[in-house]
């Protein structure tokens, strides 16, 4: 799947908005608003980097730089 200019963009500022979330509200950030991936985060899943601020913060830098 390719994505367009426009879709890459966006996605980088969602990503850059969401480490700034991460960054300001610490080990207080919660996923709202979905039931699948707050489930996800307490199951042993290959969405292992939900269970921890540190994990997802290194999660989202990676995938900024792949962006």
């Amino acid at each position: 799947m390719e994505l367009t200019k426009q879709e890459l963009e966006t996605l980088k500022l969602l990503v850059k908005k969401e480490l700034e979330a991460i960054t300001k509200e610490g080990s207080e950030l919660m996923i709202a608003n979905s039931p699948f991936l707050n489930k996800e985060a307490l199951d042993d899943s290959d969405l292992e980097f939900l269970k921890s601020e540190i994990e997802y913060k290194q999660f989202l830098d990676d995938l900024l730089k792949k962006l």
